[in-house]
């Protein structure tokens, strides 16, 4: 009776074991005015990724990343979440053609993909992901005049979207936890 304590620990040792984990990091962001256009912003975010998720993607398991930039007014009250996009980006190898693809899509729905990028080699497709240019924050008429407004921006690979058997232990693991911090900054209009 007492091994099965000992074994529990020695388990869970495994599971949460964060040696591996490195993670996803946003290294810098730019926001402009483009006049009518609304206001865009870059992201330049760094993958290092642990080897179980390195090793999923090269296996063929399509990896989804999650980014979410969130537009709050300083003024408004802390339960005014103010506005919030979601790009969701799809990696994945495909093993018989030898090339990995990456799949954009604007919101939570399959159907509002904004393009299929592919590529010959993992660095060439971790190169695309970690330059993420010209994105739509919010336009002009979304903006009160003299207010001040907060960008925050995160990234994270989506559990959700793994393949049902690979879910629990991506639970689990910190391994599979990989995800950054909010990086916030100022919009200036």
């Amino acid at each position: 009776m007492r091994l099965l304590p000992l074994l529990l620990c020695l388990f869970a040792a495994g599971c949460f074991n964060a040696s591996d984990s490195k993670g996803v990091e946003i290294t810098a962001v730019h926001s402009w005015n483009q006049g009518d256009g609304g206001y865009f912003t870059d992201l330049d975010i760094s993958y290092t990724l642990s080897d179980v998720v390195i090793e999923a993607l090269d296996r063929g398991v399509p990896l989804v990343f999650l980014l979410k930039i969130d537009i709050r007014d300083r003024q408004a009250s802390w339960f005014d979440r103010g506005k919030q996009i979601k790009r969701i980006f799809r990696a994945r190898y495909r093993p018989l053609s030898n090339i990995y693809e990456v799949e954009t899509f604007t919101n939570t729905s399959a159907e509002s993909t904004t393009g299929l990028e592919r590529f010959v080699t993992k660095h060439a497709l971790f190169g695309y992901l970690g330059e993420l240019r010209e994105i739509p924050v919010v336009g002009h008429s979304e903006l009160l005049p003299g207010h001040d407004y907060v960008i925050a921006a995160s990234i994270k690979l989506d559990i959700e979207s793994l393949p049902l058997p690979m879910r629990p232990r991506a639970y689990l693991s910190s391994q599979w936890h990989q995800q950054s911090g909010w990086s916030e900054w100022s919009l200036n209009q």
